[in-house]
């Protein structure tokens, strides 16, 4: 994909994608402290929202930031079905993130969830793109881009666990989920676009 970024709206997209991980996993540990099933339902749906609008937020900024040339608008059937599967995989693989014994099928199934996720609401995103040109991607670089997401969100996911079922929590466990959970949504982003190869002079769509 040939074009020019925005480094102040890439900067951004990455803090956007970090703080919304940080407020996710603040959230979530509020789940761990609850006593009543309703509030823990609450608090696992703000978690959940957090984590998703964030991804989602962080994807459009970065498609914002990015200058193709050329006029692009989105189908809103897309985007919004973008936005349900960053929300849905989000609230899936934090609710496992809050189990008492976080075991490594668990974990790992966890963070394939939210990779998945990750990489599905990207794609999706990037299919709903509506240009005067059709666009292609580079096979290697896609499976790398999910591969990334997968394996941040894993280390993050087992970060966060730690952090939320430590008596006296360490901020640091926290700070360092959220870098490496924001890495993850910036890096799958990224790579993404980077995978992503415009075709000048042909029919709009996914060839």
């Amino acid at each position: 994909m040939h074009g020019s970024y925005s480094p102040s709206l890439v900067l951004l997209s990455i803090l956007v994608a970090v703080l919304a991980s940080h407020a996710a996993l603040q959230l979530i540990r509020q789940v761990a402290l609850s006593v009543s099933r309703a509030s823990r339902l609450g608090w696992l749906l703000g978690g959940a929202l957090a984590m998703g609008l964030g991804i989602w937020s962080m994807h459009f900024i970065g498609m914002l930031a990015y200058d193709i040339g050329t006029s692009v608008t989105y189908e809103w059937g897309l985007t919004l079905l973008s936005m349900m599967v960053a929300v849905l995989s989000s609230g899936l693989a934090l609710w496992a993130n809050t189990l008492s014994r976080l075991t490594l099928p668990w974990l790992f199934g966890s963070g394939a969830v939210m990779g998945g996720g990750i990489a599905s609401m990207h794609y999706l995103g990037m299919a709903a793109m509506q240009m005067p040109m059709a666009y292609r991607y580079d096979a290697p670089l896609l499976g790398l881009s999910i591969l990334v997401a997968v394996i941040a969100s894993t280390a993050a996911l087992w970060l966060g666990g730690l952090f939320l079922h430590q008596r006296r929590p360490r901020r640091s466990y926290q700070a360092l989920a959220a870098l490496l959970m924001g890495g993850a949504i910036a890096g799958m982003h990224y790579l993404g676009m980077a995978a992503m190869e415009v075709v000048p002079g042909s029919m709009s769509g996914w060839q």
